[in-house]
């Protein structure tokens, strides 16, 4: 099986002026992402680290070649960049329109599934059918998060695993509410779903992870925090990505990454969270 270091990053198509709104959305994204747009590069180091331990974690947990969901997976860079590690793999999304956006960026020597839904409605011949699923930045997008992880867990087979990221809610500079907080989340049917960061709802917390896992049925078997403020540009840093080199920046998260975990939910942004199911 190919390394993290053999994968390279999709390439972005040409941009179409023809494209929808949505398309045009997705460009804007990728370029931020992967196509070197560099006006805000601290979102290009946050979205290659979350890249990187999801990957990393894919490989740990999940069997060369398995089958695996990424859910709501937008503009398709984490499924191509399983496929492209070995894996066989099906791309989702409520926006079916993006299927046309993603194959322009397929290599023609990988393939992908293709099934666009509401990931609450995944049709029922996928239950028990994926070695692992991804649901990356997906969890704080919607109104029960407690609902989604069970609804999820159904597409994971026995002995599989669900891979999330989500923001930490634990982090410094969270602002937003915690989910068991609120007696009637039923108020924010209406917002869920949004895509990027203007449609999180809530920041999720371990203790509140661990619950929903056990809820559903699934085991918490790893749960990290990563990138420091520097990395994600917060707190003014962002300024320094402009002069600092990328390895020193690079160096800097990893050395972060051995603080203390009582240190590290309150300074990292970011959560990866990993349940293995019975």
């Amino acid at each position: 099986m190919k390394t993290l270091e053999d994968i390279k990053l999709s390439t972005v198509p040409a941009y179409n002026e023809a494209w929808s709104d949505t398309l045009k959305q997705a460009y804007h994204y990728d370029m931020l992402e992967i196509g070197g747009d560099t006006s805000a590069p601290a979102y290009s180091t946050l979205y290659d680290q979350r890249r990187h331990y999801t990957l990393k974690a894919l490989q740990a947990y999940c069997p060369k070649g398995g089958a695996v969901l990424d859910l709501a997976a937008a503009a398709g860079n984490f499924s191509i960049a399983a496929a492209r590690l070995g894996f066989d793999v099906t791309w989702n999304d409520l926006r079916e329109e993006l299927v046309e956006y993603v194959k322009l960026k397929v290599p023609k020597d990988h393939t992908l599934d293709y099934v666009p839904s509401n990931i609450l409605d995944f049709p029922e011949i996928y239950h028990n059918k994926f070695d692992a699923v991804m649901a990356l930045e997906v969890v704080e997008h919607v109104a029960y998060p407690d609902v989604f992880i069970r609804k999820v867990a159904h597409a994971v087979k026995p002995g599989g695993y669900l891979i999330m990221t989500t923001p930490n809610g634990d982090y410094f500079k969270n602002n937003l509410p915690r989910y068991s907080d609120f007696p009637d989340p039923s108020v924010f049917e209406s917002i869920q779903f949004q895509p990027n960061s203007d449609g999180h709802i809530f920041l999720l917390y371990e203790d509140e992870m661990r619950r929903f896992g056990e809820q559903a049925g699934v085991e918490l078997v790893e749960y990290r925090q990563f990138t420091n403020p520097l990395s994600a540009g917060h707190v003014k840093l962002r300024h320094l990505h402009k002069v600092m080199p990328a390895s020193a920046i690079e160096a800097i998260e990893k050395l972060s990454g051995r603080f203390p975990k009582a240190l590290s939910k309150r300074l990292m942004c970011s959560s990866l969270i990993v349940y293995k199911k019975p």
